[in-house]
């Protein structure tokens, strides 16, 4: 028995009409098709009962190459900006997340399980001219592993789909300037790098990868972009902890 109860909010040929139309913006296209807010939520057609995520996940494994080549790399000369870590009295629940693994990281010398050491949050990905596809919310480096991370955080008990957060992370991780995100971070030049959502075990995203057999695409897309998320739980006594389950 399903857990939660789908609306019906469009048919198939509608979804793929709405796929297009975003793939092939002459303004934007591809580098904001994961910003499309038909890809934020999940529910089920109105002709076919296939989830909403699964359409979309399936139109992009036909578009991969357009979609790949579609995605510009945007050139920043230095990443590395003035955060102090400082938490707002605010709403802003993930940037306070992000700010609190940042001050794990530097203020108590912590080095995560897989992710490794926080080295940055709301890293920019703007140039000048402020084109761009937003920020990285969590940069990280597993030194063990030679890997440095961009990771898309999401809050506790968020609403967005998984294939948002997989198509997020992967398009910054198309776009930064890498040789030059290494040197703004002294990071050596041989790491990988890698993007990888971070969502909390309570929530959409989540839910949907403890149910990955019902979504065959969205775990094919998976596979082709390389990008696999990581879970995050707590705070407990001010502390996370990182998983793969």
């Amino acid at each position: 028995m399903e857990r939660i109860k789908y609306l019906h909010t469009y048919t198939r040929e509608q979804l793929i009409g709405m796929c297009e139309t975003a793939l092939n913006n002459p303004e934007f296209g591809p580098i904001r098709f994961y910003a499309e807010t038909f890809i934020k939520s999940e529910d089920k057609t109105k002709d076919g009962e296939e989830f909403r995520t699964e359409v979309i996940a399936g139109f992009v494994l036909k578009n991969l190459d357009v979609f790949n080549n579609g995605i510009p790399i945007i050139t920043r000369g230095n990443y590395k900006m003035s955060h102090d870590g400082h938490l707002t009295d605010t709403n802003q629940v993930e940037k306070n997340t992000a700010k609190k693994l940042f001050n794990l990281s530097k203020e108590k010398g912590l080095s995560f399980p897989y992710i490794g050491v926080v080295e940055d949050y709301e890293t920019p990905l703007n140039d000048r001219n402020g084109q761009g596809a937003g920020a990285i919310d969590v940069l990280s480096v597993n030194r063990e592993e030679s890997t440095v991370y961009i990771l898309e955080l999401k809050k506790d008990g968020s609403p967005e789909t998984m294939l948002r957060c997989v198509l997020e992370a992967y398009t910054y991780l198309k776009t930064v300037d890498r040789i030059n995100l290494f040197k703004s971070f002294d990071i050596p030049e041989h790491y990988d790098l890698k993007a990888a959502p971070l969502v909390f075990k309570r929530g959409l995203p989540w839910e949907q990868m403890q149910e990955i057999d019902k979504h065959p695409n969205l775990k094919k897309l998976m596979d082709e972009l390389k990008v696999y998320p990581f879970f995050i739980s707590g705070p407990i006594e001010g502390m996370y902890e990182i998983s793969k389950e």
